[in-house]
């Protein structure tokens, strides 16, 4: 039985505060904690300088046999898919005529009516995109492919990305594949 992303934090964070009084942090800058871990705990700990991407455009591509949803070291899948993007800078998944994410985002959208949205079957369903949810900042729902054009906006969020400090771009910055 696979165990969930939030089952495997909950496995993490004892090791976590073992590991937190061990490490030396950085004093400026922006770090992301990477871990890698499985369901016996932690395997490895780093520190890497968090750059965040200048995106501007992105390219709506199918990937309808991907599955991200544990957050798996290996990203062939996604990078295969991100070479794809021709000129673009980021890409827009979209499973079996669904919505997902970008290649390193939860995503959210703006409906015409001014209510954000985020796509309720995401490949991943990240910690950000969770606490907008309960929030009630955004609402996770069903967004097709061809539901794109009652939107206006277009928000990457993850958990270096938070709402007030996210990408957004407008949905013509959205460039779609041809058929």
């Amino acid at each position: 039985m696979r165990q969930s992303a939030w089952e495997l934090w909950q496995i993490a964070t004892t090791c976590l505060s073992r590991m937190g009084s061990q490490i030396r942090f950085p004093k400026q800058g922006i770090y992301k904690w990477r871990l890698l871990y499985n369901a016996q705990g932690i395997e490895s700990s780093e520190l890497i300088p968090y750059q965040r991407k200048p995106i501007k455009s992105l390219k709506l591509l199918p990937a309808d046999n991907l599955d991200y949803s544990l957050k798996y070291a290996d990203r062939t899948s996604i990078e295969q898919l991100y070479k794809q993007r021709g000129h673009c800078d980021d890409i827009l998944i979209c499973k079996q005529g669904y919505i997902t994410d970008s290649s390193y985002c939860n995503v959210a959208l703006q409906h015409h009516t001014g209510d954000w949205h985020t796509p309720n079957a995401p490949l991943l369903k990240g910690v950000m995109r969770q606490y907008l949810i309960d929030n009630h900042i955004i609402k996770a729902t069903s967004i097709l492919k061809t539901d794109l054009k009652h939107y206006t906006k277009i928000r990457l969020i993850n958990a270096m990305m938070p709402w007030e400090n996210c990408i957004e771009l407008p949905i013509n910055a959205l460039q779609t594949s041809k058929p």
